[in-house]
C-alpha cells in the first residue's frame, strides 16, 4: 500500500492571521532598518543641526531658544523630517519589488495589507525616532546659551508632538506612493518638491500641505503676519487652530494607510 500523500489531499495551506503577520513583519522590518547603513547615515545627518547649534552658540551671543525655534521650523520640519520619512517610507514596498523578494512574502496565503502596514509601521517608528531624539538634543544644546528651560518646555512639547504626528503622516504618504507607483523614490521626491515645498509658498494652497500643519501644530507660525505673496491675495492672515492641524495630519495618515493597503492588496506586482 502506497504511503505517498498527494498535494490535493493535504488541503489548502492555512492562512496566517492578520495580527500575527502584521506583528511579525513589523518586528523583522524594524530590526532590519535599525541595523541598516541607511539608518547610520541618516542619524548622522539628523544630528547635524544640534552640532551646528553648539558651534554657533559658542561663538555668538544670541538666544539659544530663538535659534532652536528657527532650526526646528526651517531646517528640521522643512527639510529633515520629510527627507527621513522619504528614505524610510518610500522603500517600504518598493525595495521588495526591486529586489524580487516580494514573492517570498506571498509563498503562503497571507493578508497582503498586513505586510504593507507592518513594513510601514516600522518605517514610521524609525522616522519618528530620527527626528524626535535629535530635536530633543538640539533643545538641550540651545539651553546651554543660558535660557531657562521652564519658560520653554511648552515649545519643546508642542514641537515634539507635531514631529511625532508629522513623521507618521509623511511616512504613510511616501509608503502609499511607493505602493501605487512602485518606482523607487521618484514619486515621493516629486510629491515633496512640488506638492509640499512649492505648495507651501502658494497662498491658500499651503493649507493643504503637511508642512504647514506640522509647523502650525508646533506653534511655529505667526498667524497674524502675511507674506508678500499672500498680501496680493488675502486682506488678512487666516488663523488655523492647532486642533485642526492635528485632525488634518491624522486624516492624511488614515487615508494614506487605507489607500496603500488597498493598492498593495489588489495590484499584481512584477516578481
Amino acid at each position: 500500500m502506497s504511503t505517498t500523500t498527494s498535494a490535493s489531499s493535504a488541503g489548502p495551506a492555512r492562512q496566517i492571521g492578520f495580527g500575527p503577520l502584521l506583528l511579525t513583519v513589523f518586528k523583522a522590518q524594524l530590526l532590519s532598518l535599525a541595523k541598516s547603513r541607511k539608518t547610520l547615515i541618516l542619524s548622522i545627518v539628523a544630528l547635524l543641526p544640534a552640532a551646528a547649534a553648539l558651534a554657533y552658540l559658542l561663538f555668538d551671543n544670541t538666544s539659544g531658544l530663538s535659534f532652536y525655534r528657527g532650526v526646528l521650523e526651517h531646517v528640521v520640519i522643512a527639510f529633515l523630517l520629510p527627507m527621513i520619512a522619504l528614505f524610510y517610507g518610500g522603500p517600504a514596498v518598493v525595495e521588495e519589488i526591486e529586489g524580487r523578494t516580494l514573492i517570498y512574502l506571498f509563498l503562503r496565503p497571507v493578508a497582503k495589507p498586513a505586510i504593507f502596514l507592518g513594513k510601514t509601521a516600522a518605517a514610521m517608528v524609525m522616522t519618528v525616532a530620527l527626528t524626535v531624539i535629535p530635536v530633543t538634543i538640539l533643545y538641550g544644546v540651545a539651553l546651554s546659551a543660558g535660557d531657562s528651560p521652564a519658560d520653554h518646555l511648552q515649545l519643546l512639547a508642542q514641537g515634539l508632538v507635531s514631529l511625532f504626528v508629522g513623521g507618521l503622516s509623511y511616512t504613510a504618504v511616501f509608503a502609499a506612493l511607493g505602493a501605487v507607483f512602485a518606482r523607487s523614490l521618484l514619486a515621493g521626491i516629486v510629491f515633496w518638491g512640488v506638492a509640499e515645498w512649492l505648495g507651501s509658498f502658494i497662498p491658500v494652497v499651503k493649507f493643504l500641505t503637511q508642512n504647514f500643519h506640522v509647523r502650525n501644530a508646533g506653534s511655529l507660525i505667526d498667524v497674524g503676519q502675511l507674506s508678500q505673496l499672500e498680501s496680493f491675495v488675502l486682506s488678512k492672515a487666516i488663523a488655523i487652530d492647532i486642533s485642526v492641524s492635528y485632525a488634518f495630519l491624522i486624516a492624511v495618515i488614515a487615508v494614506a494607510l487605507a489607500v496603500g493597503g488597498w493598492v498593495f492588496n489588489t495590484r499584481e506586482y512584477p516578481m
